[in-house]
């Protein structure tokens, strides 16, 4: 994400809690820059000027015994937000016929300034047509998402390992043909867990799916329109913390939380 997060947007009075919820936050921000960043390098789209990126990766194809593999080379990429890539995504088909059916890693990938590993595992199904007007090109796809070895070292110095997630997301990509402009959306449900340095784990489900799409200039730094996300936190002592993430239904960057066993509720600015 663009934005530098200060412990203003996430005043809670549990440090710990504080973190993962920040590091939750830009961990979501940057796997959506990058996902968008290999759609519109893989269409051969020119998008918006609301979304246009100043460079593109490159890319060099591999054969092997494991199938099709696309190594993208990320070098001095930039949007006009400020997010930047630097690094190596490793996309491999071993189906040929399938282009949604495929195994992603990140490799020491930096995305504004943090740097991720891990190994998302990817089943689906595409459906891609024309409007009948034939001014758009359309793609509809629905893919259930497993992500194992996962870890995060953040800029600041912070870090998640053990990351385990599970999720389903379907997506929808409208290109108008003759502006070269593109309207898409993300929706997003599933389980995730983790671990921080200082021991505090947390495990989330997405009960009520999160929504991103590109009406909204926020979901553009991964910030969701709609969307609650129930998070169990457990400290040191195995002591579980419970609290629930209200993104409500708007394009904002504002969140309410409600940590169990207190009467307040935290306004919380991504």
């Amino acid at each position: 994400m663009s934005d530098d997060l200060s412990d203003d947007d996430f005043s809670t009075s549990n440090p710990n809690i504080n973190e993962l919820l920040v590091n939750n936050s830009k961990i979501d921000g940057d796997e959506r820059l990058v996902d968008q960043s290999l759609e519109a390098f893989n269409t051969e789209t020119l998008l918006s000027s609301a979304s246009r990126q100043l460079l593109t990766p490159m890319i060099d194809l591999v054969i092997s015994d494991d199938g099709l593999i696309y190594m993208y080379t990320f070098k001095d990429y930039k949007d006009q937000w400020g997010n930047e890539i630097e690094g190596l995504v490793k996309v491999t088909y071993n189906d040929l016929q399938n282009k949604v059916n495929r195994i992603v890693n990140y490799e020491d990938l930096y995305v504004n300034g943090n740097i991720y590993n891990s190994i998302k595992m990817i089943e689906g199904s595409e459906k891609t047509y024309f409007n009948e007007e034939g001014t758009k090109y359309i793609i509809e796809r629905s893919e259930r998402v497993l992500l194992t070895n996962g870890s995060v070292d953040f800029e600041d110095g912070s870090r998640i390992d053990e990351r385990e997630s599970l999720w389903g997301q379907e997506s929808l990509f409208e290109y108008k043909l003759q502006d070269r402009s593109v309207y898409w959306q993300w929706e997003r449900a599933g389980i995730s867990s983790g671990k921080n340095r200082g021991g505090w784990t947390y495990a989330n489900e997405i009960n009520t799916p999160l929504l991103l799409t590109s009406d909204c200039v926020h979901s553009f730094n991964g910030i969701p329109t709609q969307g609650i996300i129930d998070f169990t936190f457990t400290n040191t002592e195995d002591q579980n913390i419970f609290a629930t993430l209200d993104f409500g239904d708007g394009c904002d960057r504002k969140a309410e939380l409600k940590i169990s066993g207190q009467d307040e509720t935290y306004s919380i600015y991504f």
